[in-house]
């Protein structure tokens, strides 16, 4: 396949599965591929994801130090001997990667900025119950990132969203997601997280909580824990959402096997239940 077309794979299930209040009555399992490489057509869903990260990963072009001076930085390499700049920093900002060489805090300068991937792949599940639409979204965004002296470095960036919807208007929307950089074979040594949670009227977001863990092991991980309420009295319908998304050293990727979501209608007064 041409690898600048758009491969669309859609595929239909009806499924009997239940959690919490949520009925999976259609589930709609769509994949999107955009950008450079081929796209194997026996391979679908996190198959293609999976695919997608291990023929990116590569060796690290130098070797991985503990040293950070900005922000944000996801790894930091160490250059040979007698380069300009004893240091190089990958570190996210916001949507983009910066690479800064430096050798202290005062001595540094940018050597490049990458904020579009070179690869994505949308994968989305719908789980629908009354006029309320769950869904579970795991998107994979593949970026290059050149290196003074070396190959360019691949930076996966993995998201996992659980939006709701009343009708056709977005109500609350849940996201772990997560900058990550693999040594392949060996461990993830660096993991930015990039989640979020918010909400829409008549829905408030009460609260919301994001944690990491396992980042210098063979598999790290990001979640996102938040708890919505609908903005009316005395009675409201609450919602709780917990996604997570992780990887490993292997390039395999992780997220939950059923909707991380329940809802359920209690006495309160919005969040305050």
């Amino acid at each position: 396949m041409n690898a600048k077309k758009i491969a669309l794979i859609l595929i239909l299930v009806l499924v009997g599965s239940t959690l919490g209040a949520v009925v999976a009555e259609n589930n709609v399992h769509l994949v999107v591929v955009k950008g450079g490489g081929e796209v194997n057509s026996s391979c679908i869903g996190n198959c293609l994801i999976v695919e997608a990260v291990r023929s990116a990963l590569k060796k690290p072009p130098y070797p991985i130090v503990n040293k950070s001076i900005f922000p944000g930085t996801l790894v930091t390499f160490e250059m040979p001997r007698g380069s300009q700049y004893k240091y190089v920093s990958l570190v996210v900002n916001k949507s983009a990667i910066y690479v800064y060489q430096f050798n202290s805090p005062r001595d540094y300068r940018l050597y490049a900025i990458v904020d579009k991937p070179q690869r994505t792949v949308e994968t989305e599940i719908v789980y629908k119950e009354g006029n309320y639409t769950y869904s579970a979204e795991l998107v994979l965004a593949l970026y290059e990132v050149p290196i003074p002296g070396g190959d360019a470095v691949p930076v996966p960036h993995l998201s996992y969203s659980v939006p709701s919807y009343t009708g056709d208007r977005l109500t609350t929307n849940t996201t772990a997601a997560g900058w990550f950089y693999i040594n392949p074979s060996i461990a993830v040594v660096g993991l930015i997280p990039d989640g979020s949670a918010y909400a829409n009227p008549p829905m408030a977001l009460c609260t919301s909580n994001e944690e990491v863990g396992g980042v210098g092991t063979f598999a790290a991980y990001t979640y996102v824990r938040a708890r919505y309420a609908l903005l009316d009295c005395p009675v409201t319908t609450a919602i709780f959402t917990w996604p997570s998304v992780g990887m490993d050293a292997n390039g395999n990727v992780y997220y939950p096997t059923s909707i991380p979501a329940t809802k359920f209608v209690t006495f309160a007064c919005g969040c305050s239940g």
